[in-house]
C-alpha cells in the first residue's frame, strides 16, 4: 500500500504519507493521509497589467472628496485625519482612487500604507471599526456597493506554494508584486467555511480515513498571523452600507 501511495504521489505531484495502524510495520490495515493543499503549485509568472486597476499618477490639483460620517472611530473610511498619521504627502493622499493599483505607488509610500489604506478585519467580530466578513460568506448579507472593493493577498487561490498573506504581515510587509487584486465580490467565495468537528470522535478508521481525504483544506493556505488578506479602507458610501448590514445582520440573531 505504501508503494502504491508514494507511485500514485509521484503521479500527481503530491505528498502522501502512510501510517501503520498498530505497532507492526507490515500491517494490512494502514492508514493514508494526503497532504495535498488544493491545486498542484505552480510556478508563479509575471502578472499582466489589469485596466481595472490603473497606475498611481500624481495629480497636483486634486481635491479632499467626501468625508465619512458614519460615527465609528476609528472608521472604516479612509480619511485625511488617518493619512496624516501615516505622513503621507497631502497630495499624495487626494491622488488616490478607490481603484488605484497600489502596487504601482513609490516605495516609499507603499512601506507605511497599511492603517492608511486597508480596513482591519477579523472574522466574527462584533466591533463596527473592523470589517467583519462573516456576513456576506453565508450568504446572509448582500455585498451590494462592497462588491467592487479592491482585495490584496499572495496566494488567494492557493496556486502557489505556501500560505496567502495580506499588508502589514511579517512575510508581506508592504503591497507589491506578490499580491494579486480581487474584487470582494470574487474573493468573499474563496473564503473557507468554519470547520467542525464531531464531539463524539470517529467511530472507525474508515471515517478518520475520510476525513482526512476528503475535509475541506482550504483554510491551511491562509495566513494565521494576519489571515491572508488585505481589504481596501472603503468609500463613505460603502461604510454607511455596510455599517447598515451590519446592523441588520446582528437584529437577525
Amino acid at each position: 500500500m505504501r508503494s502504491a501511495a508514494r507511485a500514485a504521489a509521484r503521479k500527481a505531484g503530491i505528498k502522501v504519507h502512510t501510517y501503520a495502524t498498530c505497532r507492526a510495520d507490515n500491517a494490512a490495515e494502514q492508514m493514508v493521509v494526503i497532504g495535498n493543499r488544493g491545486a498542484l503549485p505552480q510556478q508563479r509568472t509575471a502578472q499582466e497589467p489589469d485596466p481595472r486597476w490603473p497606475a498611481f499618477t500624481l495629480n497636483e490639483a486634486a481635491g479632499p472628496g467626501q468625508e465619512c460620517d458614519c460615527g465609528n472611530e476609528p472608521c472604516l473610511s479612509a480619511g485625511l485625519t488617518r493619512a496624516a498619521q501615516e505622513r503621507w504627502q497631502i497630495s499624495d493622499w487626494y491622488s488616490l482612487t478607490p481603484l488605484t493599483d497600489l502596487r504601482t505607488l513609490p516605495a516609499e509610500q507603499r512601506s507605511r500604507d497599511r492603517d492608511a489604506l486597508f480596513a482591519r478585519h477579523r472574522s466574527h467580530s462584533w466591533d463596527g471599526h473592523i470589517l467583519d466578513l462573516s456576513l456576506f460568506r453565508d450568504g446572509s448579507m448582500e455585498l451590494g456597493p462592497l462588491g467592487d472593493v479592491q482585495v490584496y493577498a499572495t496566494n488567494p487561490h492557493g496556486r502557489y506554494k505556501g500560505r496567502s498573506h495580506g499588508v502589514g504581515c511579517r512575510y508581506a510587509e508592504s503591497v507589491g508584486e506578490q499580491h494579486e487584486i480581487l474584487t470582494l465580490a470574487d474573493f468573499v467565495p474563496l473564503l473557507p467555511e468554519p470547520v467542525r468537528h464531531s464531539p463524539d470522535g470517529y467511530d472507525s478508521l474508515a471515517d478518520i480515513f475520510k476525513e482526512m481525504m476528503y475535509a475541506d483544506r482550504s483554510a491551511d493556505r491562509w495566513c494565521y498571523s494576519c489571515g491572508g488578506y488585505a481589504v481596501r479602507r472603503l468609500s463613505p458610501d460603502q461604510c454607511a452600507y455596510y455599517q447598515g448590514q451590519l446592523a441588520a445582520y446582528r437584529a437577525s440573531w
